[in-house]
């Protein structure tokens, strides 16, 4: 998705209105000694995410932003991007794209105690994959 936004190609994701959850390298880490740390995390099974869900556009502005460039989001409904995946044979990916992917992560709080939000991550994740190139 960084490279495809960092191409500056228009992408039809403007209309999608779904959340995705994510979990930073940092907060990751940060999250593993917390819980090594804490008496209180063993045994347990922890969903984690930066707490910061987003939806597929905003996904696209905020690596935009962080880029440098603009957004260029196109406004096709979801109905004709799953026609065109039914159409294409892809309407599982273009499923997978559209709908949420969303986790409870409200467990975790206490245990977490540093959380960098998807927003501070995101430059910082964006130009060294951009720069791969």
């Amino acid at each position: 998705m960084i490279k495809l936004v960092g191409s500056g190609i228009p992408i039809p994701f403007g209309c999608i209105q779904n959340r995705r959850s994510f979990l930073g390298l940092n907060n990751l880490a940060d999250l593993l000694c917390s819980c090594l740390e804490d008496p209180a995390a063993a045994g347990e099974t922890f969903l984690a995410s930066d707490g910061d869900d987003v939806s597929t556009p905003e996904l696209v502005r905020r690596i935009a932003r962080a880029l440098g460039k603009p957004a260029r989001l196109l406004p096709i409904p979801e109905w004709v991007m799953k026609f065109g995946g039914t159409l294409t044979g892809k309407s599982a990916q273009v499923a997978r794209l559209c709908g949420s992917l969303e986790i409870d992560s409200s467990k975790i709080r206490p245990v977490q105690r540093l959380e960098i939000l998807l927003i501070i991550g995101m430059p910082n994740t964006c130009l060294k994959t951009f720069s791969e190139d």
